[in-house]
């Protein structure tokens, strides 16, 4: 019976679903995590606006996750994003996103704050340093973000299982 059940054809596509959609919800969530953390730790921004960037990544946090499924599903009925594994995606990342931005936030703070000062001095601009000093600097804790939102989103369940559809079921839906 085993067998049997791990040769059906539509298992195969929900292993490749919730392949594809932790591989993707890892992928962008570590990404912006990335670039909040970035612009908040590191950035030139004016305090506000690093407020507001803190606390719109921090927010998902407090959303449990099936209300945020049932919100998905009631924004997103009807709409081409409908039933699909961007919808899947978007919808973890934005659950998971609090974790991974604080992992990265705490992360760049340990980071030697005179890089980009010294960056500036040697005629490199705020992005070139951030991508030849700052990310191989901050690679572990990068690979940890992406391992966390890559397990999340593997084994989640209450969000996904409103936002999933026949075609995209996931393994844990």
């Amino acid at each position: 019976h085993v067998a049997d059940v791990f040769a059906a054809p539509g298992l195969r596509l929900v292993c490749a679903n919730s392949l594809a959609a932790a591989l993707g919800t890892a992928a962008l969530c570590t990404l912006l995590a990335y670039a909040a953390a970035l612009v908040t730790v590191r950035g030139a921004l004016p305090r506000p606006a690093k407020t507001l960037i803190g606390a719109a990544a921090t927010v998902s946090g407090c959303v449990p996750g099936m209300v945020l499924g049932i919100a998905f599903l009631l924004v997103f009925s009807g709409t081409p994003l409908s039933h699909t594994l961007a919808l899947v995606i978007l919808c973890n990342t934005f659950h998971f996103l609090s974790a991974p931005y604080l992992m990265m936030k705490g992360a760049l703070e340990k980071l030697n704050a005179r890089w980009e000062a010294t960056g500036m001095l040697m005629g490199d601009t705020w992005l070139r340093t951030v991508l030849r000093v700052v990310t191989p600097n901050a690679r572990d804790a990068l690979v940890a973000v992406f391992a966390y939102c890559f397990v999340n989103a593997m084994v989640t369940v209450s969000a996904v299982i409103f936002v999933a559809g026949a075609r995209t079921a996931v393994i844990t839906s």
